[in-house]
């Protein structure tokens, strides 16, 4: 679990990076509510692996790991609009 948090916080902070030079590059207006799922979406996830590796029974992940879907779509909603709206920017 702690291997899945780590390689998910670098992966995401990644996407951070491009999704924000995308954006500046595109010159389109993002939305607040866009960039909040964003962010909410890139920390949530990996907190998920991370709390899920923590407190766990000896055969299965503990109950944290719900955090990791409740990150995952926030994330797609938030990518999916920056995307759309740098498209109709143009």
């Amino acid at each position: 679990m702690f291997r899945l948090a780590h390689s998910h916080g670098s992966l995401l902070g990644a996407v951070l990076v491009i999704a924000a030079m995308w954006a500046r590059g595109a010159g389109a207006r993002q939305s607040r509510p866009a960039l909040f799922a964003l962010r909410f979406g890139a920390l949530v996830m990996p907190l998920g692996f991370l709390a899920a590796g923590v407190w766990h029974s000896e055969s299965a992940p503990g109950l944290a790991i719900w955090l990791v879907p409740a990150g995952a779509l926030p994330l797609i909603f938030g990518l999916i609009s920056i995307a759309l709206s740098s498209r109709v920017g143009k």
